[in-house]
């Protein structure tokens, strides 16, 4: 028995082809798309030429009615939420902004074809953009959801303020034992006192 290849296969391998391209210009205009065609290039380490390594982090504090306050984890806060994802979702969503920029009328693009790409294929991107950017507090549905979370964490308490506090932290490797230079860039600050 001869299998024969069906017209279907056939038209795929120049179906990706032609994609192909298109991958490689969002991934080097945007970000890696995913799904995605092929992995990510895991390009070379995330030391800088001085052996230094950057990365963000954030303390997380909450302000209760009684006057104390108490700091927890991004993990704790996030734990319904993937380990992997948790530091996207909270740099997305709590991330300070030390910008006043306006929301461009043309956020969704200026011309018709780039208007259908960002609308009807990466909506999620612009969206996300469009937060880390541009909005300057938290929206309705997420300072509810972060005092039910809190409520959750601490039942019998009522919080009035939940405060990001951002870290630029770079790690020296380049010795025998790594140290961490740690500077504040930012603060993002939630009020929690008059949501549902």
């Amino acid at each position: 028995m001869r299998l024969q290849p069906t017209h279907t296969i056939k038209a795929l391998f120049p179906v990706l082809m032609g994609l192909l391209p298109l991958q490689y210009y969002f991934a080097k205009t945007y970000a890696e798309p995913y799904p995605a065609l092929l992995m990510p290039a895991f390009e070379g380490s995330m030391a800088d030429e001085n052996g230094t390594i950057t990365t963000h982090s954030v303390d997380v504090f909450i302000h209760f009615d009684d006057g104390t306050k108490r700091r927890i984890s991004s993990g704790t806060l996030l734990a319904d939420a993937p380990s992997s994802h948790r530091g996207a979702i909270i740099k997305a969503i709590f991330r300070s902004h030390n910008r006043t920029n306006e929301l461009p009328d043309n956020i969704w693009g200026s011309v018709p074809w780039k208007q259908l790409i960002k609308r009807h294929v990466i909506p999620g991107y612009v969206l996300r953009m469009i937060r880390m950017i541009y909005l300057q507090e938290a929206e309705p549905q997420t300072c509810t959801w972060l005092r039910q979370r809190i409520r959750a964490l601490y039942p019998d308490r009522k919080p009035v303020s939940a405060l990001f506090l951002w870290y630029k932290d770079s790690y020296t490797v380049s010795h025998a034992r790594p140290r961490r230079n740690r500077k504040s860039y930012g603060v993002f600050e939630v009020g929690l006192r008059d949501v549902p």
